[in-house]
């Protein structure tokens, strides 16, 4: 039976990319808030980046989502 070797290499991308994209929706999202407090679009958006940095986070990285929406709001003026 043949070992089959993975490369560890293409899921930390994978997981960074993932995180790096929860960043960019979340500062779009929170940006479109601040000029329209109605849009559905953008609420939608930050509840669920807001759930990833929350709760899912930890399955890409150890770093701090809370840290991380906390960083994005102030660069934003939120």
């Amino acid at each position: 039976m043949r070992e089959e070797s993975y490369d560890i290499g293409g899921y930390q991308r994978l997981a960074v990319a993932v995180v790096k994209q929860a960043v960019t929706d979340y500062e779009i999202a929170l940006k479109k808030l601040k000029r329209n407090r109605k849009d559905i679009w953008a609420s939608q958006m930050r509840n669920d980046c807001e759930r990833f940095f929350e709760d899912e986070i930890s399955m890409y990285t150890d770093i701090d989502g809370k840290a991380i929406m906390s960083a994005i709001k102030k660069r934003v003026g939120w």
